[in-house]
């Protein structure tokens, strides 16, 4: 954060009530872990009022996927370091490590083949506003994109598209022709609950791209440099 702007504020919003949390300089949040990090975030973004978003330029999201389930070196810090002062000086961005599965979906009025994920993000302040300041998706839409229950093939509802259904029952189901989810599992009456409040997350995640693509907003990669992309593959397969 110090290396992104001089003058910055960190929030951590704390979702486990038994654990103690005192670190300097950071202002530390209770939350009651209502649908996980997108609620946290919306919860702390709460906690800052018109006159700080007024002086706010950018809002820097994490959870603790970033450095404990994904690998997170000199050239992930690089990455991101670079991408996010890059995007301080640009108007209606959100930045990050975008993924994709390799087809085209349809999601809420947009065409898309990727979107951010948010482990790790940024969105400057103007974008912020044409959000609301808000991260997660409307109740009523994430009601129409997950259903839940025990059934594979009605956990998703008729809102979302085949390919993006097939992609998500893969990657949380743990289908063998699919990328999975360490945490994939066989649905069942025993998790589905867990697998229910995981799927709303995940759509949090891709609604939020499509609605910063549906009010013109700029989604951009922090890989986008081929060179460092190359380096970072290096580094890893050399310490592997």
């Amino acid at each position: 954060m110090r290396r992104i702007g001089r003058e910055s504020s960190i929030f951590a919003v704390c979702n486990n009530h038994e654990i103690e949390v005192d670190v300097e300089g950071v202002d530390v949040i209770r939350w009651d872990n209502t649908l996980h990090e997108f609620g946290a975030w919306d919860f702390a973004l709460q906690r800052l009022g018109p006159d700080v978003r007024k002086r706010v330029s950018m809002v820097i999201f994490a959870n603790d996927t970033f450095s404990h389930h994904r690998l997170w070196g000199w050239g992930e810090r690089a990455a991101f370091l670079i991408g996010f002062r890059r995007a301080l000086k640009r108007k209606l961005t959100f930045i990050g490590a975008t993924s994709s599965f390799g087809h085209e979906f349809y999601l809420r009025g947009c065409y898309m083949h990727e979107w951010v994920s948010t482990y790790l993000f940024a969105i400057t302040a103007d974008l912020m506003g044409q959000l609301n300041w808000e991260i997660k998706a409307d109740k009523s839409v994430l009601d129409a994109c997950v259903k839940g229950g025990g059934k594979e093939e009605s956990f998703f509802g008729n809102e979302l598209d085949s390919n993006l259904k097939e992609h998500l029952c893969g990657w949380l189901f743990g289908r063998k022709s699919n990328r999975r989810w360490y945490g994939a599992a066989r649905l069942s009456a025993a998790n589905a609950e867990f697998f229910y409040n995981k799927a709303l997350c995940i759509m949090c995640e891709k609604l939020l791209t499509a609605r910063v693509l549906s009010i013109g907003g700029n989604v951009e990669n922090v890989y986008k440099s081929s060179m460092l992309k190359k380096l970072i593959k290096i580094h890893r397969d050399y310490f592997r």
